[in-house]
């Protein structure tokens, strides 16, 4: 495969744990074979080099490499991979790009990119979202911080493993996208949680509660599909006409948090947003959008959720 940067890179991939061995594995068919690996677990690497892949036994194997990715399980692993003795600082040549698909700690990489320009090193990173079957089919999504010129560089190899390969801005911005993506996730977990013993200690068999919720506002995922026409440009805060009035929403939480009383389940979510709900209409809200609920966590947070606002 011919690459966008002098001519054909030379790719290696580190680690090729349950995700990494999918991306590097797709990354090695598109490259015919042209790909070295390295893994801390000699079977991994073994495994690959009987596919057709250039084995590593070790990181300086790595030093004519013009393309590194990493797929690593943390901040520590990343820093012991780019900075320990013989790690790819030491090793790779000026010229050399990184990219992180690690999800790692946003202060760490900008700090790694700083420390690697001095040496001629870029880096990008590039936390993926897709899970296991995802990666082993090249269906991730991707969330890239770094230099344009770096991500477009390195997009032709992403696409190996991805359908969407997403510019976020600066270093760091990927792992933005990614924390926030799988503290999402878990925060609809707990939601989830809640609404599920609730129903189940009510008396309703949570197969029919999952039916409606599923064929429901929510399982359409509506409230996501509205945040770019009715908060990113403020057009909650401006509307006239409510698409829900937010007195009715505060009577909605209302009941369902008098029901979990009711059948005595704990609802830790569902009190904060009652707690939230209950202080928009202190503030003399209730004939304004649902979606004000938003204005009172920007200014908790000092920062207005618009197109155009982040870096």
């Amino acid at each position: 495969m011919t690459g966008p940067h002098n001519g054909t890179e030379r790719v290696a991939y580190i680690g090729l744990g349950s995700m990494g061995a999918g991306m590097a594995r797709n990354l090695l068919r598109r490259l015919d074979g042209d790909l070295m690996v390295f893994d801390a677990r000699p079977d991994a690497v073994a495994a690959f080099a009987a596919e057709g892949a250039k084995p590593a036994t070790s990181l300086p194997d790595l030093a004519d490499r013009t393309l590194v990715f990493l797929s690593l399980p943390g901040p520590p692993e990343f820093e012991a991979v780019v900075f320990g003795k013989g790690g790819l600082a030491e090793v790779l040549r000026p010229g050399a790009l990184i990219v992180d698909l690690t999800t790692n700690r946003r202060e760490t990489v900008i700090e790694a990119a700083e420390k690697l320009a001095t040496q001629g090193i870029e880096l990008v990173d590039s936390p993926v979202s897709g899970g296991k079957t995802g990666a082993e089919e090249g269906r991730l999504t991707l969330g890239v911080g770094g230099t344009a010129a770096a991500v477009e560089r390195a997009r032709p190899y992403m696409e190996a493993f991805a359908t969407l390969v997403l510019h976020a801005g600066n270093i760091g911005a990927g792992d933005v996208c990614k924390l926030i993506h799988n503290l999402g996730l878990h925060i609809l977990r707990q939601a989830m949680a809640e609404m599920f013993t609730i129903a189940t200690k009510a008396g309703v068999d949570p197969a029919v509660v999952y039916e409606f919720v599923r064929t429901g506002s929510f399982g359409r995922h509506d409230q996501l599909k509205w945040l770019p026409t009715r908060v990113f440009n403020g057009e909650f805060e401006t509307t006239e006409t409510p698409w829900f009035r937010h007195a009715l929403s505060l009577k909605d939480i209302r009941l369902a948090m008098e029901l979990a009383g009711e059948v005595e389940v704990p609802t830790p979510l569902g009190s904060s947003c009652h707690e939230l709900a209950e202080e928009a209409t202190r503030r003399g809200w209730d004939d304004r959008d649902s979606w004000v609920i938003f204005s009172l966590q920007e200014e908790a947070a000092g920062v207005r959720v618009r197109t155009g606002t982040g870096s």
